[in-house]
């Protein structure tokens, strides 16, 4: 049976994915009311097109823009302490990219002002003018290509995290081959610089030299988050997994900045 922990944990993330959804769907409804005056401009006569005025769901785009990355922080607060993997990136993505679409599509079908005959100006006594251009086609139509690309948009980046996180996968489980299989090593740091902070502890960039099999000199450079007193330091020796037949492939190489045997998470190349 599940766990009633996971079942909070789980209603916990849907009512935060449908909150996210609830305020990016504002978001959309707001974005085509806030629309309906300029892009009717585009495809009416200047005495039917719509007022010029202040839109009446303006509110909602302070909603989304105030809620909207509150609710995403909460997410990445989750992702951070429980993990979750691609789904975690993926997920609210396509919530965002679905609701903004849906709210744009929606909004501007039950907001933009009709066409009075698509394709043709008619003023407001209904007397037909000149045919439309590419701009007016585009204007009117933007009600439905507009969310189609916001959607492609979405996908595409859907399909690069996706890809991106499965080349991860593949090369944690070589680094994994490699520390069981492969070559071991003592290294020795050279170089150490604090390039910012992640999750409250400052993110380290230090370079390793190592000695492989043949004799020759490696230098390979890692990245890894670190308490103040687990800082590595220059001189300090540490261990180093590689593989014996392509010394060069830095994804696979690990690093551990203690003695083997220790516990201690060895580093990767980020």
């Amino acid at each position: 049976m599940i766990g009633r922990g996971r079942l909070r944990a789980g209603a916990v993330t849907g009512l935060v994915l449908v909150l996210y959804g609830g305020v990016w769907f504002l978001g959309g409804l707001s974005v085509a009311d806030l629309a309906r005056h300029p892009v009717g401009s585009l495809y009416l006569t200047p005495d039917t097109e719509p007022s010029n005025g202040t839109p009446g769901l303006l509110w909602a785009s302070f909603v989304a823009l105030f809620l909207g990355p509150m609710v995403h922080g909460w997410a990445r607060s989750a992702r951070a302490r429980g993990g979750g993997g691609t789904a975690a990136s993926v997920v609210p993505l396509a919530v965002f990219g679905t609701s903004v679409g849906t709210g744009f599509c929606l909004g501007a079908g039950a907001l933009w002002v009709l066409a009075p005959a698509p394709g043709t100006d008619v003023d407001g006594a209904g007397r037909r003018g000149a045919p439309w251009g590419l701009g007016e086609w585009a204007a009117w139509t933007a009600q439905w290509w507009a969310p189609l690309v916001l959607l492609a948009f979405v996908v595409v980046r859907i399909l690069v995290i996706v890809a991106a996180s499965a080349r991860d996968a593949h090369r944690e489980a070589r680094a994994h081959e490699v520390m069981a299989s492969g070559a071991c090593t003592t290294g020795r740091v050279i170089e150490v610089s604090e390039t910012g902070t992640e999750g409250g502890r400052p993110r380290i960039r230090f370079v390793v030299v190592f000695t492989d099999r043949g004799g020759a000199e490696r230098r390979v450079i890692r990245y890894e988050s670190f308490d103040r007193s687990e800082v590595p330091q220059v001189g300090e020796g540490v261990t180093v997994w590689f593989d014996p037949e392509d010394p060069d492939d830095h994804d696979v190489i690990s690093v551990a900045a203690a003695a083997v045997g220790d516990g201690r998470s060895p580093a990767r190349e980020k």
